[in-house]
């Protein structure tokens, strides 16, 4: 899926244009980064807009018709996804701190607390990071 995404926003000389967005936690502009999920608008790349990406992500899962064990539509935030990935990619190798760039995050225990809970136990790593 990655591939496919970065396959759609790559430029002719490869390279992912850098683009501005805003931080709607922090309420504030991030400097221009390549960012993934940017589309065209009025021949200007723009960031997808989080509210955009739920309603595509909602769309998304309601033509899928998958459900969950009552019936109901399966429920999935943008951030799920992002969860689910890092917890993939770190569990199967890739280096936390390269995970941490990745994600953005300034603390590497952030990174970390997206790994299995389970296996955080049974490392001991758990009681490190609850330290």
């Amino acid at each position: 899926m990655l591939s496919a995404i970065v396959t759609r926003v790559r430029q002719a000389d490869g390279s992912i244009p850098s683009i501005a967005a805003y931080d709607y936690t922090e309420k504030v502009w991030n400097p221009p980064m390549p960012l993934l999920f940017q589309r065209t608008f009025a021949g200007q790349q723009r960031p997808i807009s989080p509210a955009a990406c739920r309603a595509l992500l909602t769309a998304a899962i309601a033509a899928s018709g998958l459900t969950d064990v009552d019936g109901e539509a399966l429920r999935y935030q943008p951030h799920d996804f992002r969860r689910i990935f890092v917890t993939d990619a770190v569990m199967n190798g890739l280096p936390p701190h390269i995970a941490q760039i990745i994600c953005g995050h300034r603390n590497i225990n952030t990174t970390i607390g997206y790994k299995n809970p389970r296996e955080l136990r049974q490392t001991g790593e758990f009681l490190r990071l609850a330290c």
